[in-house]
């Protein structure tokens, strides 16, 4: 999946700063960073860690002043990262993601309003439930502003990761996404989503098949409920949320 990402950065002209790797388990990937026009740092954890963890230490090896999240199941049919850029310009957004589309081009449900309790039961029998109902419905081109968005690609300012301390390493996977959305709305930044920019994603979906995902998934939605950001997202009517009773 590496060298697949990495290649479609060669055919769309993508140059960033720095591609950072992170390889969280020991794998022989044979990737030569000399390969390409762009620098490839490669960091090789002793220990597993989480996903936030990982991206905070990609971070502090960071000298960008844009920092992006991307997963590795992630495929380019375009540069999606230029129109990320100019949203980022835009009035006090702190986050922008792109719209994601899977392998057969249908819209995912990546960006939704901000999830309950009773929403997380609805979503057992409604895949729609929570989600952005404009992704649904037509073709936008103004920036989107959910309350929160996957963390399968975000791009933050780099002083904006800064300032709100990055993610929450207590997630080791899931909702790590749903919380540094809500913390950077506490903070006094806007969440964007960008309609002109898109990606594909080759979704794994292991919280479906794999128990222990299904465990991470059910221990971080527990300690998200719990969480002082969640408690400050439901009793906080001044900020853009949209929180389902």
């Amino acid at each position: 999946m590496i060298k697949n990402i990495l290649e479609d950065f060669k055919e769309f002209h993508v140059k960033p700063s720095a591609i950072i790797i992170t390889h969280n388990i020991p794998e022989d990937t044979s990737i030569d960073p000399g390969a390409y026009s762009f620098p490839v740092k490669l960091i090789n954890n002793k220990d597993a860690q989480g996903f936030g963890a990982n991206h905070n230490a990609a971070f502090a090896a960071s000298i960008s002043d844009f920092f992006c999240v991307l997963n590795p199941d992630v495929r380019l049919d375009m540069n999606p990262f230029p129109t990320l850029l100019e949203a980022l310009h835009s009035a006090n957004v702190g986050i922008v993601a792109p719209i994601v589309s899977n392998a057969g081009g249908a819209v995912e449900d990546s960006a939704r309003y901000f999830i309950t309790p009773g929403q997380l039961v609805r979503r057992l029998f409604s895949r729609n439930a929570g989600i952005i109902p404009e992704l649904l419905q037509s073709e936008h081109s103004a920036l989107l502003y959910p309350d929160w968005f996957a963390g399968i690609c975000m791009m933050f300012r780099a002083a904006t990761f800064k300032a709100i301390r990055g993610f929450d390493e207590g997630f080791h996977l899931y909702y790590e996404d749903v919380d540094i959305c809500a913390r950077t709305q506490i903070k006094g930044y806007n969440v964007a989503l960008c309609p002109k920019s898109r990606i594909i994603h080759l979704a794994q979906k292991k919280r479906f098949r794999d128990l222990r995902h299904l465990a991470w998934h059910i221990s971080s939605a527990a300690r998200y409920f719990r969480s002082d950001v969640y408690k400050t997202i439901r009793n906080s009517p001044h900020l853009h949320c949209h929180v389902p009773s």
